[in-house]
């Protein structure tokens, strides 16, 4: 078998590079987020909706930021 049956034969990755780096730092900006809100002595679903909508922003805002 030669280099190049070797390489067609691996399955594709289920996220590329760039989909896993924005989703791993907007999910980092949520934790963050949600647990700052939730010290912040507020009520937990008040805390976990702030968290995700962070997530969910940073998400926009990272895939238009990091380029293709």
């Amino acid at each position: 078998m030669t280099n190049h049956e070797s390489s067609e034969s691996r399955p594709k990755p289920l996220l590329t590079q760039r989909s896993a780096l924005i989703l791993m730092t907007a999910a980092c900006c949520g934790v963050v987020v949600g647990v700052l809100t939730a010290m912040s002595e507020v009520s937990e679903p008040t805390a976990i909706l702030a968290g995700l909508a962070a997530g969910g922003s940073a998400t926009v805002g990272l895939n238009s930021l990091i380029g293709p």
